[in-house]
């Protein structure tokens, strides 16, 4: 490894400490990687700086600087370059905005209240972005005509973005709810919950999910995970400035309360 090149790890890469491990953020190839702390403590102490400058201040015993460094190239998460490459790198721009006042809106339903009306009033209010999870005490054949002529109102709306949770019952069932509810162009993701088995499938314009989870109440709200992390660049961005979970969010519950 030449002495003389620089270590640069990427600027449009976040790196985050955590107690146990730190993550590399790329939001641009939505992607996300753990790795040690004592290689994010690398990345800071070392980035920019010569191999040989690296190799004599480099004491730790639980790895080789090599190692280190074929690992982040390896990785794409660094390149090994000259003065003149960190001239032309640009520090990372992480400022965050959005043109709504609320930007998601998301309604537990089991039928205490009349959903035409919520519909209505997120419309007013301009959320683009909304959730609907529907209990299984409630999904029912009635219920599904109704449902299908409350979406009537999105059809000149600026909710433009609908995500639809709905139990599963059967193939049959489910099969032609979904050929009717995919009419309306804002319904983007269909997922199934307490299904049989995990699929996926597109249909028209939206993503259809089959989930064994079970999302049979409001209780489900608040778990983490790795597979609920959003990694695309407007996300990681609000993360960096608010609690994204709640930011330009409203919440209505099962009983209808915000």
């Amino acid at each position: 490894m030449e002495s003389e090149k620089h270590f640069i790890f990427f600027d449009n890469l976040i790196l985050v400490k955590g107690f146990t491990s730190s993550i590399i953020i790329d939001p641009h190839n939505f992607d996300i990687d753990c790795i040690p702390n004592y290689l994010y403590d690398f990345v800071k102490k070392f980035n920019k700086k010569q191999i040989g400058y690296i190799n004599s201040n480099h004491s730790d015993s639980e790895f080789l600087t090599e190692d280190a460094i074929r690992f982040f190239v390896n990785k794409n998460f660094a390149f090994l370059g000259n003065k003149l490459d960190i001239q032309l790198s640009t520090s990372f721009e992480l400022s965050y905005d959005a043109p709504y006042l609320i930007e998601n809106g998301i309604i537990d339903y089991c039928g205490e209240f009349k959903l035409s009306t919520a519909f209505d009033q997120f419309d007013k209010i301009g959320c683009p972005f909304l959730q609907l999870r529907i209990f299984p005490s409630v999904f029912k054949p009635d219920f599904i005509d109704h449902l299908l002529n409350d979406f009537i109102v999105f059809e000149k709306s600026s909710v433009r973005f609908i995500e639809l949770f709905v139990p599963f019952f059967d193939k049959r069932a489910n099969g032609g709810f979904l050929a009717e509810i995919v009419k309306n162009n804002r319904i983007r993701v269909v997922v199934f919950y307490s299904a049989p088995e995990s699929n996926f499938d597109q249909v028209g314009a939206a993503k259809v999910f089959w989930t064994t989870e079970n999302y049979e109440s409001e209780k489900m709200c608040g778990q983490v995970g790795m597979g609920y992390f959003s990694i695309n660049p407007n996300a990681v961005f609000e993360s960096y400035h608010h609690n994204s979970c709640l930011n330009r969010k409203i919440s209505i519950d099962a009983q209808g309360n915000i």
